[in-house]
């Protein structure tokens, strides 16, 4: 935000969301070149003066935060991976899911286009057929 020349990004003290003020902005890129996450880009936003080129980054949704709704791509994410939760709440349930799994015996819930499970799941059938002879 300190390298934001206008001052046209800020953190919004309500929601503690960065945002960016479009009416400021100058689009010299310096915050583009400061940010460590590589997250702002440089293009027209349909909230921005039509045909102005402006600083733009993920919001959080705020407009939709204030009316009740969860953000945009945790309700479009077909796979479920992003959820909208307290990151304690979120670990919480993900350990138990985790634990729920490797102690029951029930194969973890694969993801699609993910390997991650399937050595556990294999192991898994191997002992259960084992277990049955």
């Amino acid at each position: 935000m300190l390298a934001c020349l206008p001052g046209a990004i800020y953190r919004d003290p309500n929601t503690d969301t960065v945002l960016i003020d479009y009416d400021r902005c100058i689009n010299c890129a310096s915050c583009a070149m400061a940010c460590p996450y590589g997250v702002i880009r440089y293009h027209e936003d349909y909230t921005a003066p039509p045909g102005k080129v402006v600083a733009v980054k993920c919001d959080n949704c705020v407009h939709r935060l204030a009316v009740g709704m969860i953000p945009a791509c945790v309700e479009m994410c077909k796979t479920g991976a992003l959820t909208f939760e307290e990151p304690d709440v979120a670990g919480a349930r993900k350990t138990a899911e985790v634990a729920r799994s490797v102690s029951v015996g029930e194969e973890a819930r694969e993801v699609p286009g993910s390997e991650s499970f399937s050595l556990l799941n294999a192991l898994k059938r191997a002992q259960k057929a084992v277990n049955i002879r």
